[in-house]
């Protein structure tokens, strides 16, 4: 990265080259900059460019700002970064002077969209920044048409987004107007070439269509017919869920229109029938789509398609079998996102990336969310809730029935989640700790540090021996020893390419976080033992502690789902189980488990106060 010694020659880069700077690029030169001058004591100019940091550091978004991170420090203040609700005069002040001195539309925009919402309010800030972002987006197309496999097509729509609800915030009919016209044009123009093409489209629907007060019938005309086109070319890429969702919308645009331009739910029927076809081979998912072709030619009352598509499903399910079933689906562009993200996050300091860890509810499926979902595969497939469930264990014997309602819920539930964190969540989880430690941030040193200060596991543990004496103890010292042997692992991964050996740190760490449980229980008031009928006390196991009534109100649900779902559900990973009794062989001691172990520590390290 390119270094710079003024503020001067700074601003002349930036005046230049900001298009083709992220936002957070332009914080790190600022950053490094600062560095610099507070070590050659130039204070003055090292508070100009801290005041730049946070402005490049602000999320600008749909017309509003937002910090780059909000999180709880160790006592549970909530914490953020930039404080969009504490600008300061001198902060506001250097703002205008910036807004006033620079042409660059990038810089302008921003500079405007954050004195709008700031105590030097303006409504020519606002419109100021409306404008850059109008010019910002001819910018961005001419670079979008050249290089069309570039991301330029997010730009346009971050900065189209931004024009939108800055005039609706402003109420300014004229500046509304214009913003409208350009999102209609975008619809209809915008380089079909390119990557973001069909991103940028829908999401300029979606919002036409959210937006009902002010975008009116006769601004949806022929929209619908984008739709199609759009759904044509995913149906010769075979991409039909995205084509399928096209058809949705275009159904939606005739309804406002009033206008019957084709059969939607024909196109939506052929569309499941065509991907059933493709799926055949996996009979439990061709299985679905052909129910869902099914639900819409009924709505159609095509009895033809009724009597076969009926015949095929009996066909399809009488082949079901119970094996592994793959499902091929194109990643590349959340994966892509993931590691975008995981670059910004590796370039804060170790406790703020580790405290994301700890914190973060994007990084695993929400309890409300995989709830939503089993209720809604429930009402929309009854059939699915008429048969007990059943799970088998590693040699095909009945480990558990769910046969009443509230379990084959609960079943769904667990089943939503394991689908949710292994096609999308793990991948997340692990590009960020992956990446967090090929930067230098996170290590075995950095991580127990951070558990020592934030967490309570440092916390002095008493306990009283039989023989009247006392022993002193804490859990950290406990698990440090899987904390360290699992980053000299990776250092080992890193060096050498071979796959790690995670036996050792997820044998201990598995069990240990049953002590962690178990010890937490008894801090926060849950009864850890139960009587049996002849006076002799036994420990509650796990299984029993989590699934406690009380737990779910001491315990955050996400947080209490996961610990469910890693450590003792069998239709999760039941990790303590196969741990415990040596079930699981040698393949299932994997990174993935291992990071989940990780994250399910950090959250578990939140619920009481670090000692002081």
């Amino acid at each position: 990265m390119e270094k710079f010694k003024t503020i001067k020659s700074l601003y002349d880069h930036i005046e230049v080259n900001a298009l083709d700077c992220d936002d957070l690029n332009l914080a790190d030169l600022f950053k490094n900059l600062r560095d610099i001058m507070v070590e050659e004591k130039q204070l003055d100019e090292a508070h100009i460019a801290q005041f730049e940091i946070d402005i490049f550091c602000f999320t600008l978004k749909n017309g509003k700002i937002f910090p780059l991170y909000i999180m709880n420090d160790k006592n549970g203040d909530i914490i953020e970064y930039p404080r969009v609700d504490n600008l300061t005069d001198k902060f506001c002040e250097y703002l205008v002077s910036r807004f006033d001195s620079t042409s660059n539309p990038k810089l302008k925009s921003r500079y405007g969209q954050i004195l709008w919402f700031s105590p030097k309010k303006n409504g020519k800030y606002a419109q100021i920044a409306i404008e850059c972002y109008l010019e910002l987006i001819k910018l961005y197309e001419e670079k979008d048409l050249l290089n069309p496999q570039e991301h330029y097509g997010a730009e346009v729509l971050g900065s189209i987004k931004n024009a939108y609800y800055l005039s609706r915030n402003m109420n300014d009919g004229h500046l509304i107007k214009v913003t409208k016209s350009k999102i209609k044009s975008l619809i209809f123009h915008f380089n079909p070439r390119s990557v973001s093409s069909f991103r940028l489209k829908v999401d300029l629907i979606e919002l036409m269509l959210e937006e009902r007060r002010i975008f009116r019938k006769d601004d949806f005309i022929a929209i619908q017919h984008i739709c199609i086109q759009m759904a044509e070319n995913k149906n010769n890429s075979e991409n039909l869920r995205a084509a399928i969702y096209l058809f949705e919308l275009g159904e939606k645009i005739d309804q406002k229109l009033g206008a019957n331009t084709c059969n939607w739910r024909l196109l939506i029927a052929e569309s499941y029938e065509r991907w059933m076809g493709q799926t055949e081979k996996n009979a439990l998912i061709a299985t679905d789509f052909c129910q869902k072709a099914l639900e819409n030619y009924r709505s159609i009352k095509n009895k033809d398609k009724i009597e076969e598509l009926e015949k095929k499903y009996i066909q399809l399910k009488s082949s079901i079998k119970l094996e592994l079933i793959e499902y091929k689906c194109d990643l590349n562009e959340i994966l892509d996102d993931f590691r975008l993200l995981a670059k910004r996050i590796a370039k804060h300091n170790p406790e703020e990336i580790i405290g994301y860890l700890m914190y973060n509810k994007e990084l695993l499926p929400t309890y409300k969310y995989v709830e939503s979902l089993a209720e809604d595969i429930i009402q929309k497939y009854p059939i699915t809730n008429l048969f007990p469930e059943i799970i088998l264990d590693q040699n095909t014997h009945p480990a558990q029935h769910f046969y009443e309602e509230g379990e084959k819920k609960y079943y769904k539930i667990l089943c939503n989640y394991k689908l949710g964190l292994e096609l999308i969540y793990i991948r997340k989880i692990n590009i960020i700790i992956f990446e967090a430690i090929l930067a230098g941030k996170i290590n075995a040193k950095t991580f127990i540090d951070f558990l020592h200060t934030y967490s309570w596991f440092s916390n002095t543990v008493i306990k009283n021996l039989p023989n009247g004496q006392k022993m002193e103890y804490n859990w950290l010292s406990l698990i440090a020893p899987a904390i360290i042997e699992y980053f000299n692992q990776i250092e080992y991964y890193s060096a050498s390419g071979r796959y790690p050996n995670l036996i050792l740190p997820i044998d201990s760490l598995t069990l240990k976080i049953e002590g962690l449980i178990r010890y937490l229980c008894e801090e926060l008031g849950v009864v850890t033992f139960t009587q049996s009928k002849d006076k002799t006390i036994r420990e509650k196991d796990i299984n029993a502690l989590l699934h406690e009534q009380k737990m779910t109100v001491l315990l955050d649900e996400d947080d209490l789902i996961l610990l469910k779902f890693l450590l003792v559900e069998k239709a999760g990973y039941n990790l303590r189980h196969n741990i415990a009794h040596a079930l699981a062989t040698y393949e299932e001691y994997n990174i993935n488990y291992m990071n989940l172990l990780l994250l399910a520590l950090l959250r578990l390290g939140k619920y009481m106060s670090p000692s002081t």
